[in-house]
């Protein structure tokens, strides 16, 4: 065998580990992390001295208001939220899966400021008063 074969067959060991080693570190390592920029609510919200505001007009028998919102962008890499009360009159029970919550009402709520933040570190907020109608029922 002369001398070059050696060397050439070397020489293409090399070059392929290190293409290898190039292409290969350089896919795993590279995982995107979107984070979220807005927390929309899906419910019908007024603004009411700029403050926004869902109206639930009280019914005998009701015991809850169904709360929908989108996590923004939906390529969101976590989607999960805290969702926080004012007052301690309500119980929250949410689920993250298909992004609603169940606000279940005490009998002398009346009005509570809900805020929903995303769970990714980042300030994602979104902020809006409950206010029951019809008072009265609850007599």
């Amino acid at each position: 065998m002369k001398k070059g074969i050696p060397l050439i067959i070397g020489g293409i060991f090399i070059l392929t580990i290190m293409m290898v080693s190039f292409w290969g570190l350089r896919g795993a390592a590279f995982t995107q992390v979107v984070y979220s920029t807005n927390v929309e609510v899906l419910n019908s919200l007024e603004t009411r001295n700029g403050i926004p505001t869902m109206e639930v007009t009280f019914v005998p028998g009701m015991d809850g208001i169904l709360l929908r919102w989108r996590v923004l962008p939906a390529q969101t890499t976590d989607m999960s939220v805290e969702i926080i009360s004012s007052t301690d009159a309500i119980r929250i029970e949410h689920d993250d899966r298909y992004n609603q919550a169940r606000i279940y009402m005490e009998r002398f709520f009346w009005s509570s400021t809900i805020t929903i933040t995303t769970n990714d570190n980042r300030t994602s907020i979104a902020t809006f008063d409950v206010q029951i109608m019809n008072p009265g029922a609850f007599a």
